[in-house]
């Protein structure tokens, strides 16, 4: 995998047969023992190294990834392996099984040969025995080789479209504004985008509409544009930034809430640069009577408790996109919840690495999951009624 722009992730959810039974046969796999997945842990950057230089060297190299340009194949590689160490961590093969359609997907469409994908396994499998050893390393070459004996299967699925990211319900003129606003996106055109949103808003209850109709559905497909390699990656940052700036301006224009709820603090974790969902709770609890810290993108652990302690919230919601970053997730939790000036602190978790999985927020130590900006209120507001009683 390699460099993932905010939306471009869209995990296989959908309960098509032939998805199923990867996900099944995944969760069927055995759990890679503690002694094996600290092994690979401790060992990562060196099992890179020895993938790289592996694969580096490889007569057709070029020809299998499509250009002479090694770059992606290596940050594919580093992404690979801070994402197996999750999976591993966490033991969570279903997470595992719904990330490799959307690889397949990915690379095939920037000129990558399917058949990089086994070789490239092949390579892990060298690399796990000569630096882990072949009996602490046998747990995770099984996962290896579930994944080569997958590859047919894994093409077939990376075919499949299962992201239309539409709202359900959404009408043939509400589908021609939303494609009208993602084409504007693609060319950059702020001011037209900002145009269709003011219009939209005529009162502070519009801004949900606004966010969740069309706003995010835009920022789906442009992920799925990215995915196809219809748009370049800074297309899909200038769309991100226009987004971004239609939020300022159109949250602006609302005057604060009469009502008041709670406190709560807004983040995303570690090595996530990836703003716009956290944002979008951020602005739709203001608006709901909310006292709201909103911290933004990659924020560390000691810098957040600081925050945690000084502003005492009752809520804490916590955004993580891309799966590699989870354990950075678990060990922000773990943290707080050691924390005895912290622990009545309720903990939500959302973003794409648990909106496919959402029973992942137990695993990861959070109280709950939300799947966009009117969940989090829900379950926020649920909590903070839960005091006051």
């Amino acid at each position: 995998m390699a460099h993932l722009p905010g939306f471009g992730i869209r995990l296989i959810r959908k309960g098509k047969a032939v998805v199923a039974n990867l996900i099944e046969d995944a969760k069927s796999l055995p759990p890679v023992p503690g002694e094996s997945s600290d092994s690979y842990h401790k060992n990562k950057n060196t099992l890179l190294e020895h993938v790289n230089t592996s694969m580096e060297s490889h007569a057709g190299i070029h020809e299998l990834i499509g250009s002479g340009d090694l770059s992606v194949m290596f940050d594919n590689h580093r992404n690979h392996v801070n994402f197996m160490d999750t999976v591993f961590l966490l033991n969570n093969f279903e997470l595992l099984a719904r990330i490799l359609p959307w690889v397949y997907r990915v690379y095939p469409a920037r000129g990558f040969s399917h058949d990089y994908f086994p070789l490239a396994m092949h390579s892990w499998i060298a690399a796990v025995g000569e630096v882990i050893g072949a009996r602490p390393g046998a747990p995770i070459v099984e996962i290896y080789r579930w994944i080569i004996s997958r590859h047919e299967q894994l093409i077939a699925l990376s075919g499949e479209s299962e992201y239309a990211g539409l709202p359900f319900g959404m009408n043939s003129e509400t589908e021609a504004r939303l494609s009208n606003f993602i084409s504007l996106l693609v060319r950059g055109d702020h001011r037209e985008c900002l145009s269709i949103a003011t219009s939209m808003v005529g009162d502070p209850a519009d801004v949900e509409k606004l966010y969740l109709s069309l706003l995010q559905p835009a920022m789906n497909r442009i992920g799925q544009l990215w995915e196809t390699n219809k748009i370049s990656v800074a297309q899909e940052h200038l769309a991100s930034s226009i987004v971004t700036r239609v939020m300022a301006v159109v949250f602006s224009g609302i005057g604060p809430a009469g009502k008041k709820m709670g406190r709560a603090v807004i983040a995303a974790s570690p090595n996530e640069y990836h703003e716009i969902g956290p944002w979008m709770i951020s602005d739709i609890l203001e608006m709901n009577g909310w006292e709201v810290r909103y911290l933004g993108a990659n924020v560390q652990p000691d810098e957040l408790q600081g925050l945690l302690e000084s502003f005492r919230p009752h809520t804490l919601a916590l955004s993580v996109t891309m799966p590699f970053n989870l354990p950075r997730a678990v060990d922000i939790i773990a943290g707080i919840r050691k924390n005895e000036a912290l622990r009545n602190i309720k903990i939500m978790v959302g973003g794409a690495s648990f909106n496919a999985l959402p029973d992942l927020y137990k695993t990861v130590g959070a109280d709950g999951y939300a799947g966009d900006a009117r969940e989090a209120l829900r379950l926020a507001a649920g909590w903070f009624e839960d005091i006051r009683e």
